[in-house]
């Protein structure tokens, strides 16, 4: 009968789509790690932040104020968080974007705003309500914290006094510019569907006036849905069910170099065109409302809009292995070229460009300089993570890996306690940072995992 060989198809089909769905679960895996790993980068840019003051601002979210002390140790701690700095955000932002599209495609426009709603503002909220203020609380029996932050009668005090004026305080402008971004995405995605669907009534009304060709038309529009339902599959992960392509070589080198030259040119904008003349330095902060930096906020634009992009064509999978290892190549190349620089230019004084008076020049080459190592640092990480790390590792390294989220939104109190104890030391500001990020990083892991075990608490974090 006709209908055997279609139900043997179908069969077939469906078999093949059951294997196909766990390796495409476990092609995901190394991003989870990826995110974990910057997770932790993040607690050591943070725990050089506390010892050698690379923003200048360690006491409005940390609360201790160390003196950083001088000659090559406080060099090398300033290159290497302006290293770090360079690119470890602008990943995550590229992170963010290659799931925000699936997730808008599955839910929509209401459940999508709800959903992040929930993941990101009520988190964020509950940073800049309970955490950031506990911090304070806790920095506030340190010799080292402000005076006036001493005197307080509660650290929670002082911080709704002084410093509650923004949404994304310290640590969580992260999770505020997301949601930003976020918000932003989905208001592109209901307009483009509002401009669509228009633009499909002015076809159908055109098409309603020739009656020799309703047929035809509607053949057309039956089309464009076979069509749209293939773009809505592909868009919630449908097109990982095929082994796509791999781009080559030099392919993945000209869309990597045409990406770094749209975020240096946004970049060189926004630095030589914006701050530079206005007398303001590459290190400033906006802190009106919701707290960001300009001077990376290109690449972070950029960022999250290249991980939509690469969701949509599965460029991740489609990475070549050797490009990964050329991009690891240039990048430890660049990266000596920076510590170079850094290290016998005043560039490496964050936050007090504007003493030295930066020339236009070297911010520009700067600028250039950061952009390209960000993107080869990028695209070095997502290749090797996804040779190397790519399974779950179990139930253990799903917990660790997934807890990742919740050790940010927690690691800025658990860092203040332990630079608190370990300030008692008299050790080398050096060892202390060794030591404080390796408690920290554990420390953090440890809270993230006791709160995810809270009924509910997953689905937020």
């Amino acid at each position: 009968m006709p209908a055997a060989p279609a139900e043997s198809n179908a069969g077939t089909a469906g078999k093949q789509l059951q294997q196909q769905q766990p390796q495409q679960q476990l092609r995901l895996h190394y991003i989870d790690w990826l995110r974990a790993f910057i997770i932790a980068l993040v607690i050591l840019f943070h725990c050089l932040d506390l010892y050698f003051n690379y923003t200048y601002s360690a006491a409005v979210y940390l609360g201790i104020v160390n003196t950083p002390p001088a000659g090559g140790t406080r060099i090398a701690a300033l290159v290497l968080a302006q290293l770090i700095q360079s690119w470890f955000m602008g990943l995550m932002f590229l992170l963010s974007g290659f799931f925000s599209g699936p997730s808008y495609q599955r839910k929509g426009a209401a459940r999508f705003l709800a959903d992040r709603t929930l993941r990101l503002l009520l988190p964020l909220l509950v940073y800049d309500c309970i955490l950031q203020p506990l911090a304070f609380e806790i920095a506030r029996h340190s010799p080292k914290a402000p005076a006036g932050l001493q005197e307080a009668a509660s650290g929670f005090a002082y911080y709704y006094a002084t410093q509650f004026t923004r949404l994304g305080h310290g640590a969580a402008w992260f999770i505020a510019v997301l949601f930003v971004f976020d918000l932003v995405y989905a208001a592109v995605r209901v307009a483009a569907a509002c401009w669509g669907a228009a633009l499909r009534r002015y076809g159908r009304e055109q098409r309603s006036k020739h009656v020799a060709a309703v047929h035809a038309a509607q053949v057309l529009v039956d089309g464009e849905k076979v069509i749209a339902a293939s773009t809505a599959a592909a868009g919630a992960g449908g097109s990982e069910l095929q082994e796509p392509f791999s781009y080559s070589l030099a392919a993945t080198a000209c869309g990597a170099a045409a990406i770094t030259a749209v975020i240096s040119s946004l970049t060189l904008l926004v630095r030589v065109g914006v701050l530079i003349p206005l007398g303001l330095p590459i290190s400033l902060w906006v802190i009106q409302f919701i707290q960001f930096q300009p001077a990376y906020l290109p690449q972070y634009v950029v960022a999250f809009i290249l991980g939509l992009a690469a969701r949509r064509v599965d460029a991740l999978r489609r990475l070549p292995n050797s490009a990964g290892a050329a991009a690891a190549a240039a990048a430890l190349a660049l990266a000596g070229t920076g510590v170079v620089i850094m290290a016998v230019m005043p560039g490496s004084n964050f936050g007090n460009e504007l003493e030295w008076g930066p020339s236009a020049v070297y911010v520009a080459v700067y600028a250039v300089w950061e952009q390209c190592y960000a993107v080869c640092m990028w695209l070095a990480l997502l290749v090797l993570f996804r040779q190397l790390v790519n399974s779950q590792g179990g139930r253990l390294g799903a917990a660790i890996s997934g807890a990742a989220y919740a050790v940010y939104l927690v690691h800025v109190p658990v860092l203040t306690a332990f630079g608190l104890a370990v300030g008692m030391l008299a050790w080398h500001p050096a060892a202390q940072c060794g030591l404080v990020t390796l408690l920290t990083v554990v420390g953090s892991w440890v809270v993230g995992l006791l709160l995810r075990l809270i009924p509910g608490v997953k689905h937020v974090l």
